[in-house]
């Protein structure tokens, strides 16, 4: 038998640990968990119950428990060791041990900080809007909202050598630290118009600033997940006379245009070799414990906080 203590959402208002036990299986593999990285967005919404009835089955992660109407145990982007010391990365909710197929594993290279490397699932929604976006190195570029989701597009973006890229972010903690990155932090009375945006605050505001400041057929590649909120734009100014295009990004498929080069497993491939950069070990912020990570999901249920990232450490 094995034994593990894992993360579960019990009802919109509050989480909790549950110890559970496994049949071991010849067929899986035993791994000791090191990091797993909270999604603050994505996984706020599942916490307080907003996911859509009619996107349960695509919002379903491997390994989870339960169901988004409750009690449910849900995460994505877990960073584990074997008994031999090889680390790897999988898609698997909060836990401290887990039993998995060999093939839904991702070995990681052993000069890789595996604490980094729990910003995998995320960079591939970066690499996506970067797919997306296909910015011109020429091009202005504006990134609206510093959370971890814009944070990792911009250095992305930044790394692929861009240098025209703009940050708007209100959270004064969070611009400080766009700024120490070396991106150029505007403000929202300020001027200028950008090329390409990019809207990660899960807000219509955000999307509506997008569409405000874009030049004429400036392209918006839309990073947010709303969940069952509903969004309201205005979309008979700038919109319509500067004939802008909004482009949803979502992590699920490689773009159709990227098809004929790049697979899922390619895709994380190159998002490791990214990850080489030190720079991304500026965006991992917070790190917590399994057992705080519960009253941790009280704060995330509140609303916005400061930190990017919210690593659990095992």
């Amino acid at each position: 038998m094995v034994s593990a203590t894992s993360l579960w959402h019990i009802n919109k208002d509050s989480s909790a640990l549950r110890f559970e036990v496994y049949t071991f299986d010849q067929d899986k593999i035993l791994l000791r968990s090191l990091y797993s990285l909270i999604s603050i967005g994505t996984e706020r919404i599942v916490a307080t119950g907003k996911v859509p009835v009619n996107l349960y089955s695509q919002m379903s992660v491997p390994y989870m428990a339960g169901n988004f109407e409750f009690p449910v145990k849900y995460g994505y982007s877990l960073i584990a060791v074997d008994n031999e010391g090889k680390k790897y990365h999988v898609m698997h909710p909060h836990q401290t041990s887990i039993l998995v197929n060999r093939e839904d594993l991702c070995i990681l290279p052993d000069d890789l900080s595996p604490k980094r490397a729990a910003l995998i699932s995320n960079l591939e929604t970066a690499c996506n809007g970067y797919w997306d976006g296909a910015p011109e190195m020429n091009e202005k570029i504006l990134i609206v909202g510093f959370g971890l989701i814009g944070a990792l597009t911009a250095v992305w973006i930044k790394l692929k050598g861009h240098r025209m890229v703009s940050v708007l972010e209100s959270n004064s903690h969070r611009r400080k630290l766009a700024m120490n990155l070396g991106f150029n932090v505007i403000d929202e009375s300020g001027s200028g118009k950008f090329d390409l945006l990019y809207n990660t605050t899960s807000s219509s505001s955000g999307l509506q600033f997008c569409i405000d400041r874009a030049n004429l057929e400036g392209r918006i590649i839309e990073l947010s997940w709303y969940g069952a909120r509903t969004v309201t734009l205005n979309l008979g100014e700038s919109f319509h006379v500067h004939r802008l295009s909004i482009k949803s990004s979502q992590v699920s498929h490689i773009p159709v245009k990227m098809q004929g080069k790049w697979s899922i497993e390619s895709r994380k491939q190159e998002v490791i070799k990214m990850l080489d950069a030190d720079i991304w070990d500026d965006l991992l912020e917070a790190e917590t414990s399994l057992e705080d990570s519960v009253h941790l999901f009280d704060k995330i249920r509140s609303g916005p906080i400061d930190p990017l990232s919210l690593i659990i450490k095992y």
